[in-house]
């Protein structure tokens, strides 16, 4: 409202009211029913690229996606590229949050390492083969959101091949072996459950006060679609806690494992070793990987897994700026001394059997690690770990185990470059 004249009070601007003046239209404002599913939505945003290394291998990445304004529709896909299998790969996911449960759907290809199969010749010489799975498969799931907690259920179906091509004489070799790389179609439902709480602030250096848990409960079996050689029950879990030591020192304490019942495989179920990483340019915490520092990435793939970590994670500067006016700034470097303690086995180990001698075999692995926090571009967070671990604890297990990066022995340590926190 305002002067205008002789005093006259005129309304201007604001919707539904009428203008004194004769022959103006008020200007109200329209609208019309909210469409979640515009064109809008179907056009990519953003654009993510990823890398990803191994140990011994990169794996590239680029996503893009969308969503509507009010977030009822996500969706995202991309491709990745596996140096060491030169394949391609493809990965989709799309999910309705409009209401609760959540309903969402995925697929992926990727190819699975699983090291090198030895082929003896007619010389009485052998000879390796590098061995690649290639794995293909869709997920069809169900959130339930509660709080802080998440329950969900899902159904898979994935077909698992090798992607290495083995010629005829090969391939009856390991058939004498009873060993089959073609594990054909894994199908079934899973459900799961997840718990968070921590805390995070601007001058952490971690995850502080709370803890995560997450636990899985996974089912293969020829009702569901399966190959009957391939029904399995696994169970998967890991726990999580960030107690804050004072001055943003935390005490980062996790335990997990997991375990597989049914139909035993040469590729195994639970991959243990190394330090691959979580987070941006790292990848997704799995409840199917155990890092153990000291060992090289999946030195070992058995049906039963168990790892006991503890970090001492140390706040140790905090330069908060960039580089000049570069597009990279440094936000703290912290350091970490970790011990990691667990072993892969399988089922039909007799050993495992008796509770006395269960730990007889565990590995423990012990370093320290010096880490930093970056922000990348104009807005991409980044942690990098550099470090060095050791098995000190059944060092006579590491055989010919070699160090991914320097080619040498494990017995004389690992050394540690990765994006991504440990856990």
């Amino acid at each position: 409202l305002y002067k205008e004249g002789q005093g006259e009070v005129v309304q201007k601007n604001l919707p539904h009211l009428t203008s004194p003046y004769k022959g103006e239209e008020s200007n109200s404002l329209s609208s019309k029913k909210y469409n979640a599913l515009g064109s809008s939505l179907l056009l990519p945003r953003y654009l993510l690229p990823g890398f990803y290394f191994t140990g011994d291998t990169s794996i590239f990445s680029a996503t893009t996606g969308s969503a509507d304004p009010l977030r009822w529709h996500r969706w995202a896909a991309g491709a990745t590229y596996r140096l060491d299998a030169a394949h391609l790969g493809y990965f989709g996911q799309y999910s309705y949050q409009r209401y609760r449960p959540i309903f969402g759907m995925s697929m992926n290809d990727y190819a699975a390492d699983f090291g090198s199969l030895t082929f003896a010749r007619g010389d009485g010489t052998s000879y390796n083969v590098h061995y690649f799975e290639e794995r293909r498969g869709v997920t069809g799931s169900v959130t339930v959101p509660v709080k802080r907690h998440a329950f969900s259920t899902a159904y898979f179906y994935e077909d698992r091949f090798p992607q290495t091509n083995f010629t005829s004489g090969e391939i009856a070799g390991l058939a004498l072996a009873g060993v089959d790389v073609d594990p054909g179609i894994f199908a079934g439902a899973r459900v799961a459950y997840a718990y968070a709480d921590p805390e995070l602030y601007p001058a952490s250096i971690s995850l502080e006060n709370g803890r995560r848990v997450r636990m899985l409960t996974s089912i293969s079996d020829k009702v569901l679609g399966s190959n009957e050689e391939n029904e399995q029950i696994i169970f998967s879990g890991d726990w999580r806690e960030y107690v804050r030591l004072g001055g943003h020192h935390v005490l980062g304490l996790r335990a997990s494992g997991g375990m597989t019942w049914g139909d035993q495989l040469l590729q195994g179920t639970f991959g243990m070793g190394g330090a691959l990483g979580e987070g941006l340019l790292a990848g997704p915490p799995s409840l199917f990987y155990f890092p153990l520092r000291g060992l090289p990435v999946s030195a070992l793939s058995r049906t039963r897994a168990m790892l006991l970590s503890s970090e001492y994670r140390i706040p140790l500067l905090s330069p908060q700026r960039g580089l000049g006016t570069t597009p990279f700034y440094v936000k703290n470097i912290h350091g970490s001394l970790f011990a990691d303690y667990g072993d892969a086995w399988n089922a039909n180990n007799v050993k495992k059997g008796a509770f006395t001698d269960f730990f007889d075999d565990f590995f423990l692995g012990v370093g320290a690690e010096l880490r930093g926090d970056f922000i990348v571009g104009h807005g991409l967070p980044l942690m990098g770990r550099l470090g060095y671990g050791i098995i000190v604890l059944n060092r006579d297990r590491l055989g010919t185990f070699q160090d991914d990066l320097t080619k040498r022995p494990a017995k004389y340590g690992v050394a540690i470059l990765q994006f991504g926190t440990s856990f």
